[in-house]
């Protein structure tokens, strides 16, 4: 049954994607699958690119999906925030809390939950939440959103660093492969 369902929903966002956000389906295990959230335009995650991994237990969907942030994302929906454990969507396993679990909802209700923790213009009943970042986000929301903008350009700094590393290997291999007059043909 799980299976079925998840191919169902599969199709489902096939036929109607979210913008901003890119799917992955792990083919070699249908159980999982990846998707990237692209920061929006006009909140200081723009520019930026979060990556998760969702896991699909074997008695879904009686049971709620796990979603696994990749890497550190600062938001202040925590109050309303779908996952367990969230800590500012730290990489850990992040569980959806049981009592709001509901064979109805979707994985595309989830990722579309998810994308709507990057839009601090809705951010409510931050009195409710108390965190360090909370506290940064209520005292000083400048500085926040610096720090957003800096692990974003950090992140990308450190892709940039593993593409160049890549490419060099590359040419390195390539230099012992072929001959130097070669390597300037193809380059000039």
């Amino acid at each position: 049954m799980a299976l079925k369902r998840i191919q169902k929903e599969k199709t489902q966002y096939l036929q109607n994607q979210i913008q901003g956000v890119t799917v992955k389906f792990d083919e070699q295990n249908p159980f999982q699958l990846y998707f990237t959230i692209e920061g929006p335009r006009d909140t200081p995650y723009y520019g930026g690119q979060f990556n998760y991994k969702l896991n699909f237990p074997p008695d879904y969907p009686f049971k709620p999906m796990k979603i696994t942030s990749l890497q550190k994302v600062d938001h202040y929906s925590n109050y309303s925030c779908i996952l367990e454990r969230c800590n500012c969507c730290s990489p850990q396993n992040l569980l959806l809390r049981q009592q709001d679990w509901s064979p109805q909802l979707t994985f595309y209700s989830q990722i579309k939950s998810i994308v709507q923790c990057f839009f601090t213009e809705q951010f409510t009943h931050l009195e409710d939440v108390d965190t360090n970042q909370s506290r940064l986000y209520k005292n000083n929301r400048q500085q926040f959103n610096f720090n957003i903008k800096s692990t974003i350009a950090e992140e990308k700094a450190k892709q940039q660093i593993i593409q160049f590393i890549i490419f060099e290997r590359c040419i390195k291999q390539f230099m012992s492969l072929n001959s130097g007059s070669i390597f300037i043909d193809l380059f000039f």
